[in-house]
């Protein structure tokens, strides 16, 4: 459906003379825009049902951040990429009203820190990243974890739900970035058919 859109708007483009070359480039641009924003639509549109909407948008934007430069897993599919945002969204939801013990969470914010700081970036095989780009992103994603870090602090002093965002954005980041290093660096699972939006 999404793959549908896009070529329906890049042809819509095309023979009103608006684009003429780089077709695919421009094609891959749309799915990318279309896919971030069903994402971003289904998560929005939960948190005002939810009527959480401020820490919803919250997510968005540390959760987002985080993981453009941290990296971490892409589905094989936009339609398993749309499912898997929204669940991990949904556990955002479900994990708010559980009493986690302090300790328990600040050991998972420790040992969430420590993957971020020592894997990131974890890249896409579709996506390499040269040299020097791994090491921007990584000093950012050490810089990131730093500034989560106070912000969690801070926010615990006056607002339990924004701490909780915060650490819940850092822990998620972490889980999708171990397990993508496991896909694409161990198991070496370069397929062609990742879907590489948020």
């Amino acid at each position: 459906m999404i793959l549908h859109w896009a070529q329906a708007i890049t042809d819509y483009l095309n023979r009103n003379g608006i684009i003429q070359n780089d077709l695919e480039i421009y094609q891959f641009g749309f799915v990318l825009c279309i896919s971030t924003m069903m994402s971003f639509g289904q998560v929005i549109l939960v948190g005002i049902i939810c009527d959480i909407l401020p820490y919803t948008l919250c997510y968005l934007i540390l959760f987002t951040v985080l993981r453009v430069h941290v990296g971490g897993y892409h589905c094989t599919t936009y339609l398993k990429c749309q499912c898997t945002y929204l669940m991990i969204f949904l556990i955002y939801m479900l994990l708010r009203y559980i009493d986690i013990n302090v300790w328990v969470a600040f050991m998972m914010y420790i040992i969430a820190s420590f993957t971020i700081w020592i894997y990131a970036p974890v890249q896409h095989p579709l996506k390499p990243l040269t040299r020097i780009e791994k090491k921007s992103f990584s000093k950012k994603s050490k810089l990131l974890v730093v500034v989560f870090g106070i912000a969690l602090y801070l926010a615990h002093l006056f607002d339990k739900g924004l701490s909780y965002t915060v650490w819940y954005c850092l822990l998620a980041n972490a889980c999708l970035l171990t397990y993508g290093e496991v896909v694409y660096v161990q198991k070496n699972d370069f397929k062609n058919d990742h879907c590489i939006s948020l």
